[in-house]
C-alpha cells in the first residue's frame, strides 16, 4: 500500500523502559552458554545478543546488577 500525493501518516508512541527480570522480552541476551574448554580450568562463554548491546556491554551490565543486588544484601544482613 502506498500513500497518494499530499497525504501524511500521523504516528503516535510510547516506550517503556523495562527489565529482563519483569518480561523475557527486555533480556539483552538471547542465548548465554557457558561451556568447558580445551582444559578443566579453561571455559567459554558464549552470548548471543537481540542486537541492542554488545556482549561485553551484556556481561559489564550483569556485573553490575549482581554488585548492586550483593550491596542490598549485605545491608539486608547488617540490619539483622
Amino acid at each position: 500500500m502506498e500513500l497518494a500525493p499530499g497525504q501524511k501518516i500521523k504516528i503516535e508512541a510510547y516506550a517503556r523502559l523495562g527489565r529482563g527480570t519483569e518480561h523475557a522480552k527486555w533480556n539483552a541476551a538471547t542465548v548465554s552458554v557457558l561451556t568447558k574448554g580445551g582444559s578443566p580450568e579453561d571455559h567459554v562463554l558464549t552470548i548471543e545478543t537481540a542486537g541492542a548491546l554488545s556482549p561485553a556491554q551484556i556481561v559489564l551490565a550483569g556485573i553490575d546488577e549482581i554488585t548492586k543486588r550483593l550491596e542490598g544484601f549485605k545491608q539486608v544482613i547488617s540490619a539483622l
